[in-house]
């Protein structure tokens, strides 16, 4: 199976222009995520968009004529209650993505969130996943993977949901880290498995894009002389 993704993350990343590139060259999935639907929320965690600019994003993205787009929610956002979830859900169900991934909040490595306030977070995540999973349902997605991170408030999972026919085949490989994975662009990881030994290694791209476009020739060599030519 092959599979070309794009990670837009956010809508002010995939301007028309790009897009049309992006679907002249190949690319046969995007990520757009929005995150929450509400903009206190979103301006509370730093991102300079809106939930209408996030809509007119999708708009374009299946102007250009993406058939698979996936969209990320998070649970347990700073301020929200589960009814703001939910509406977040319904608003992004409207917009009829292909894949809604619903992450329950954790705290991350790099994050200067203290987790102590995160244990301390009363917010029902598994119970809301409940609802969510009925409600999506409801509109013709089902589970397709699922999995926990450690620090996850409630200790709830994160779940993907898909139509049918849509499933993206680099969350279910990830997940058994028995697929290789060919990764490009700045802060982008690699993954390298060797199915008949079980092991893998991975290559880290630079974050910084200066660093990025300057060692650009190191980071392809070291891929190659590992698994040879792509």
């Amino acid at each position: 199976a092959c599979e070309f993704t794009f990670e837009g993350g956010r809508p002010d990343t995939l301007p028309a222009d790009k897009l049309k590139l992006l679907k002249e060259r190949g690319v046969s999935r995007i990520s757009v995520n929005p995150q929450s639907a509400n903009d206190a929320t979103l301006k509370a965690i730093n991102r300079l968009n809106s939930f209408e600019d996030f809509a007119r994003c999708m708009q374009r993205a299946q102007a250009a004529g993406f058939g698979d787009i996936n969209c990320d929610l998070i649970f347990g956002l700073e301020e929200e209650t589960p009814q703001d979830c939910l509406k977040s859900l319904n608003k992004i169900i409207a917009l009829k993505p292909t894949c809604i991934t619903l992450h329950t909040l954790c705290k991350k490595r790099t994050s200067d969130m203290e987790e102590a306030a995160l244990y301390k977070k009363e917010f029902p995540a598994a119970l809301l996943q409940d609802e969510a999973r009925e409600r999506l349902r409801e509109e013709g997605y089902y589970p397709y993977y699922t999995y926990r991170q450690k620090n996850a408030v409630d200790s709830a999972e994160n779940t993907g949901y898909s139509l049918k026919g849509h499933e993206c085949i680099y969350n279910i490989r990830m997940m058994g880290e028995k697929q290789t994975i060919i990764a490009a662009g700045a802060g982008s990881t690699t993954k390298i498995c060797y199915p008949e030994t079980g092991r893998f290694e991975n290559f880290y791209n630079p974050k910084n894009l200066k660093y990025y476009i300057e060692g650009i020739e190191g980071v392809v060599g070291r891929k190659k002389f590992t698994c040879g030519e792509f």
